[in-house]
Formats: C-alpha cells, structure tokens, sequence
C-alpha cells in the first residue's frame, strides 16, 4: 500500500511531539490529545489534506467538515443515525448517543504545515452539542488545548464561521 503525503507528515509531527512530550514528563501517563489527533487523522485520511480541515471523534466515530457541513455536526448526525438504524425511539436518542459514543468530543483543525489551529466549535455546533452535553476537547491553537464542557464559564466563545456569516450577513 503507498504511502500518502500526509501520512508521513503525521509521522514525522508524532514523532516530533512523542519526542517533546518525553523530554517534558516522563512520569505522567496521561494520554495527548495532539498524538491521538494525529494516530486518527493518519488513519482517515486517503490523500492530501484540503487548506484547513477539520475532524471530530466521539467514541470510534470520526468525521471530516466540508463547505456543507462542519464535523462536529455532522458526528452528531452519524450518531444519531445509527441510533435509528439500531431501532432506538427518538425519547432515547440522546441517552443512546451518550452511552455508545461515549461523554467526550474531540475536535482539532490540523494545518498543510502539520500544525494544529483553532478549532473551536462554532455557534450552530455549541447549540447542537448543547442537548449532548459531552466533555469537549479542542484545540484553541497550536499548544494550547482546552478540555471541558461548552457550558462552563471558562469555555472559549464560539463564533459563526466565514459561509455562515456570509449566509446571514453581518451579526
């Protein structure tokens, strides 16, 4: 099977990042979000990345945005899916979602440059993980991460993305 381009981009930046991270702390176990970002972008993607893609992962499930959609919705859409097609009634589907997805949401924009970049949920994707509730990890920029709930005072403020503010003019 060939290589792609941007697999061994995120080899190259994981083991840039495995090598940093054990110089840091060699003692804490605690998993990285940057490594766990980069082990399933290297699993999903096929070919070279777009300018500024975004994933999200909730349980075993990733999910790409596109112009359409972004991929914290569109995670949830798969989910609630599923749920359907395992014949849950619509009363159940977020105690459904919960349970088999898990309670954490993960979401990282990772750069042509192998860099991670803000990717903060935007103002439909807050309203829409509003009713699931999860622990959301994401990447505010390219160190700093932040791991809560959408609903706690400390979180980073969403905002409308570029097509959406376009869509609904000046807010």
């Amino acid at each position: 099977m060939p290589r792609t381009m941007c697999h061994d981009a995120c080899v190259r930046l994981r083991r840039q990042r495995d090598v940093a991270e054990a110089a840091k702390s060699e003692s804490s176990s605690s998993p990285s979000p940057e490594r766990d970002a980069l082990r399933d972008v290297s699993v999903y993607t096929r070919g070279d990345l777009p300018a500024k893609t975004v994933f999200a992962r909730m349980g075993n499930m990733i999910s790409r945005s596109d112009y359409k959609c972004c991929a914290e919705r569109r995670n949830l859409q798969q989910w609630i899916q599923r749920a359907r097609r395992n014949g849950v009634a619509d009363h159940q589907i977020v105690w459904w979602v919960r349970r088999k997805g898990g309670a954490e949401m993960e979401v990282w924009r990772l750069l042509r440059d192998e860099r991670f970049a803000c990717a903060v949920p935007c103002t439909f994707c807050k309203r829409a993980l509003s009713v699931f509730e999860p622990k959301v990890i994401c990447s505010v920029s390219d160190s700093v991460w932040f791991e809560g709930r959408l609903s706690d005072p400390n979180s980073p403020a969403s905002k409308l993305t570029l097509g959406q503010r376009r869509l609904f003019g000046r807010l």
